[in-house]
């Protein structure tokens, strides 16, 4: 079984370096067999709700990709989610 990871990331946040480091997290994990999908949200309210239905989107893992404004949004997300729905 294919671990099923979503990455949100702020397109806006960091720099061209920081981008291509997230384009290298997400080779890596493909390469090591999951299957990756990257989000970029257009407005905090939409990675909010991205990082909500993660787990009904069936994704196992959610990473956050950008600066504390990025993680902060993502997190207030998962809180808005049932426990046992929230992915790991």
């Amino acid at each position: 079984m294919r671990v099923r990871v979503l990455v949100i990331r702020n397109a806006r946040s960091g720099t061209s370096r920081r981008r291509s480091q997230v384009d290298k997290l997400v080779t890596r994990l493909e390469s090591g067999g999951a299957s990756v999908e990257l989000a970029s949200p257009a407005s905090p309210a939409d990675a909010r709700a991205t990082a909500a239905q993660a787990r009904r989107a069936q994704h196992d893992v959610l990473l956050a990709a950008g600066g504390d404004g990025t993680l902060s949004v993502v997190v207030n997300g998962l809180i808005q989610t049932p426990k046992a729905e929230r992915p790991a």
